[in-house]
């Protein structure tokens, strides 16, 4: 009764009559609910999916590409910045040479080393970032696998000689 309920909860979360419409776009979701399941549970649920590591294919595909235009929109952001800072940078500098007193001089070289002090930690953040992209993807990745190795498992039937 419990293993029904999981998979009847599995399906509604999905907003699936049932595992046969499974699309790419939900993969991710029914990967991360499934590792709950029992196994016995996921396996009948494996079954009922239509060319399982079609699909598993599909959604990797199209998990990397969403990483791809993340990366993507993440480098155009950097440029627009970097862009920006150099832009002042570059107005600072000649403000510099124009400077007459030691005052003057002093503010826009405080000026100059707080864009190179957001410089480095926009970068950091960016390092981070691309690292926990990276992370994500490395992780999905794995958590697919599995699945097609269960699902490779299953139709060999080697999971029927597994008793529990």
């Amino acid at each position: 009764m419990e293993q029904k309920r999981m998979r009847e909860n599995l399906l509604e979360s999905l907003e699936l009559n049932s595992f046969y419409d499974l699309t790419p776009e939900k993969m991710d979701r029914f990967l991360y609910k499934a590792k709950e399941m029992p196994a016995e549970e996921l396996k009948t649920v494996l079954a009922e999916i239509p060319d399982f590591p079609k699909l598993m294919k599909e959604s990797l595909d199209a998990f990397k590409l969403i990483g791809e235009k993340t990366l993507a929109g993440n480098t155009e952001s950097m440029r627009s910045f970097y862009a920006l800072c150099n832009a002042m940078q570059k107005c600072l500098e000649e403000e510099l040479k124009k400077a007459d007193n030691f005052d003057d001089r002093l503010k826009i070289l405080d000026m100059l080393m707080k864009i190179i002090d957001k410089a480095e930690k926009k970068d950091s953040e960016n390092k981070e970032y691309l690292s926990s992209v990276m992370k994500g993807v490395a992780a999905g990745v794995g958590v697919g696998l599995v699945f097609v190795s269960l699902y490779g498992l299953h139709k060999a039937g080697v999971l029927d000689m597994i008793s529990d």
